[in-house]
């Protein structure tokens, strides 16, 4: 059962940033227990975090970086919010890279949290309603994959098993596995 009250009272677990924290660390640790290499990175712009990331990946290899946000609407728990969970990826990646990674990670996560409704694989860009989830994944050089995630909204109702210990593991579960099967059908 979700611990978030939604009661107007602002609460630790009802953060945004509780939840990325936390999911963050579970798939950081679901990679070291698969030999996959992992890095957190949360200070900073967005754009030099992908430049980062990139000092830490040789040019001829490819890797996945992440931006994790959960999403919510204003006023409380709704049914008026997201049913849906989302992965963005950048409009110049090549159809093979991210929106085929993309791809995967909807449909894993799509069969791990079957309280979140559907997921969309989603093309972003600077000019239209997609600019702030593009704002979390410009900057990256061609051999960094990068998305956003966005996985559930908070003040879902349908979403709220979602913000459990359990949730995080079926979600960064689902996440692991897609990335490594990205890369293992690239070899």
């Amino acid at each position: 059962r979700s611990r978030l009250k939604l009661d107007g009272q602002i609460d630790i677990k009802e953060l945004e940033a509780y939840w990325t924290g936390k999911l963050a660390f579970q798939i950081m640790w679901d990679c070291y227990a698969r030999n996959m290499p992992s890095i957190l990175l949360g200070d900073g712009w967005y754009a030099n975090r992908a430049r980062r990331a990139s000092a830490y990946v040789p040019r001829r290899e490819k890797a996945v970086l992440l931006a994790l946000h959960f999403n919510a609407l204003t006023g409380g728990l709704t049914k008026k919010s997201g049913d849906y969970g989302s992965v963005f990826y950048d409009y110049r990646s090549g159809e093979h890279n991210g929106p085929r990674l993309a791809g995967l990670l909807c449909q894993r996560l799509g069969r791990a949290l079957p309280e979140v409704k559907r997921f969309k694989r989603i093309r972003a860009t600077s000019k239209d309603w997609t600019r702030n989830a593009f704002s979390t994944i410009r900057g990256a050089p061609g051999n960094i994959i990068a998305l956003c995630v966005e996985p559930a909204f908070i003040d879902q109702e349908d979403h709220r098993n979602v913000f459990t210990d359990s949730g995080i593991e079926r979600m960064s579960e689902a996440i692991v596995t897609a990335i490594q099967e990205f890369h293992n059908t690239r070899s």
